[in-house]
């Protein structure tokens, strides 16, 4: 695959009423289909950011770097 060194991270709310929660999934779906390394989180949280996000996101950096 020839996407294999590409680290995607996908996060919403599961309460957020701008994504619905099929397209959220079918674009999770679409990225990870050419081959993508998706981590995919769901928080239970509206169309906002939190702190575990926050949190997961520099972790997900730190792997990358």
């Amino acid at each position: 695959m020839p996407y294999w060194r590409f680290l995607i991270m996908m996060a919403r709310g599961t309460m957020g009423p701008m994504i619905p929660i099929m397209r959220a999934a079918t674009s999770r779906a679409n990225v990870i289909r050419p081959g993508y390394d998706v981590r995919s989180i769901d928080y239970a949280m509206g169309h906002q950011v939190c702190l575990e996000e926050i949190e997961q996101k520099m972790l997900f950096s730190q792997e990358l770097f």
